[in-house]
């Protein structure tokens, strides 16, 4: 059997078995601390994310995941050639970024491993923002979600933008400029992401609930 084949359940493996430990630990705290001081638990989800980051990034380049081997093919076909910003693509961060890693002659891990990090770290800080007394518990829900691994591997442009745009609105009531310039970025990682843009741009400036 292939690696590839395995990952999957390596992943929901890893995820079972920190959500059974976190669910073991809390079966034993009063109920007066099952909610933790701030940032509970973000050094162990912070361990957590960085493991992952390594563990998608490097991930076989043969095998289940389809999307990766597309990527594998425009990084061969750019590799060591002169980097220049393109503005005729539709997803101007991410395709650039891939652009500028294979100009630099490094391998395709490298850049696997930066957007992973964006996947990744993007949904761990949003958690950290949003639910800062239950870090882990929160940040291993979303990673159990059915969804989260495939957009790790496969989709993976769709789930960086995703992951930023959920940090956009962790900050919508703390700074502004943040959202926006986070807005953007998510937008520029995947333009599938213009519908739930213009909403929350709608949401913002349309205060009639009717409409």
């Amino acid at each position: 059997m292939s690696l590839a084949l395995l990952y999957e359940p390596i992943y929901l493996a890893i995820v079972t078995l920190f959500t059974l430990i976190v669910a073991m630990n809390y079966g034993q705290s009063s109920p007066n601390t099952i909610h933790g001081g701030k940032h509970a638990g973000y050094t162990g989800a912070l361990l957590l994310c960085v493991f992952l980051i390594l563990f998608i990034g490097f991930r076989p380049l043969h095998g289940v995941f389809g999307d990766t081997m597309n990527y594998v093919g425009y990084y061969q076909r750019d590799f060591n050639n002169p980097f220049y910003f393109s503005w005729e693509t539709d997803n101007r961060i991410f395709d650039n970024a891939l652009l500028l890693f294979a100009s630099l002659g490094l391998p395709i891990s490298a850049f696997f491993t930066f957007i992973a990090a964006i996947y990744f770290g993007a949904l761990l800080l949003a958690c950290k923002k949003l639910f800062p007394g239950n870090v882990l518990i929160t940040f291993l829900i979303c990673l159990g979600a059915f969804s989260t691994f495939s957009y790790g591997t496969n989709g993976i442009k769709a789930g960086a933008a995703a992951s930023v745009f959920l940090l956009a609105m962790a900050y919508r009531d703390e700074n502004k400029i943040v959202t926006w310039l986070l807005l953007l970025a998510s937008y520029g990682l995947h333009h599938s992401m213009n519908i739930v843009v213009v909403a929350y741009v709608c949401s913002v400036f349309v205060k009639n609930t009717k409409l």
